[in-house]
């Protein structure tokens, strides 16, 4: 109930904090809610009940209109629920495939509400949601969280503290966390982030063009860090390509190199001339497995 009442206020004012008099104001609402309408629960559920009732709900719960605004809530809820313009974040519909508790690996893509900061947070209480129901409620398998490409949604607070929630909480779960970016200038250097970087025990990087001395500072890496990092080497033109990697688990590092057969190569080209012949044979073949085994045989490679 703490959480469902903190994501509704979420929702109603997400610039805000609810004051002790508005959280338990949504409590005694949702807990009336609960014991009037006995199945199919759902915000829109909940909305048409609010809806239905707002005449009298507030004496009947002893509520003063100054903590809980019926049409304020009525008003801005209402781009969440019917034919209102995020009512697909909270759509339910008979198809049960979007449970989540038995799923083994679970996809946030954030992509489409990157650049709206509201939505942007009313998706990540939904992953929080998800996680609580999958890792912190199962502790038997171990879990991991990761985020990926999430340059953009950590310079807005109210995500770059989730995140550091999320790092200290796992410790206490069977689990794991991680966070991937392109540089860690992408971090924000404030006092959240330094206590996700304290918090973070394994370390991995690729080759960087721009050197590494920053990674050094806001990581505190030794000048032996340092070297092994800047001796990272990738050959992928030769006919064995590899790539190398450093990682540091605790106070040990060590520069570890990734060769991969011709097969696993070609299937994960993602742009560039190669990738585009294989799109080609594809479209072809209609068949990728055939493409890649048609690309890969040298009778195939341009001299």
């Amino acid at each position: 109930m703490e959480d469902l009442s903190v994501f509704l206020f979420e929702l109603l004012a997400s610039e805000l904090k609810a004051t002790k008099a508005q959280s338990v104001s949504i409590k005694k609402i949702l807990l009336y809610y609960y014991q009037i309408v006995e199945e199919n629960h759902s915000l829109d559920s909940f909305y048409r009940f609010i809806e239905e009732h707002q005449k009298g709900l507030l004496d009947q719960l002893k509520i003063q209109t100054d903590y809980f605004n019926i049409p304020g809530f009525l008003h801005i809820m209402s781009e969440y629920i019917g034919n209102g313009l995020y009512s697909f974040l909270f759509e339910v519909s008979e198809d049960q495939t979007f449970k989540i508790e038995d799923k083994r690996l679970i996809v946030f893509e954030l992509d489409e509400v990157k650049d709206n900061k509201e939505i942007l947070s009313v998706m990540l209480k939904l992953i929080k949601s998800a996680i609580q129901r999958t890792i912190w409620k199962n502790r038997a398998e171990k879990g991991i969280i990761l985020f990926d490409e999430f340059a953009k949604q950590l310079k807005f607070d109210n995500v770059l503290e989730s995140v550091e929630f999320y790092y200290q909480a796992i410790r206490k779960q069977n689990g794991a966390i991680g966070i991937i970016l392109q540089s860690i200038n992408q971090l924000p250097n404030n006092s959240t982030s330094a206590s996700i970087l304290e918090n973070t025990q394994v370390i991995y990087s690729l080759n960087n063009e721009k050197g590494y001395m920053e990674l050094k500072n806001r990581l505190n890496l030794s000048s032996h860090d340092l070297n092994q990092l800047k001796s990272i080497k990738n050959n992928l033109s030769g006919p064995r390509k590899y790539t190398e990697m450093f990682i540091k688990i605790g106070k040990e590092s060590n520069i570890f190199r990734l060769e991969v057969p011709p097969e696993v190569y070609a299937a994960y080209l993602t742009d560039g001339e190669e990738n585009a012949r294989i799109m080609q044979i594809y479209e072809k073949t209609n068949d990728m497995e055939k493409a890649i085994t048609e690309f890969i045989n040298p009778k195939n490679k341009k001299a």
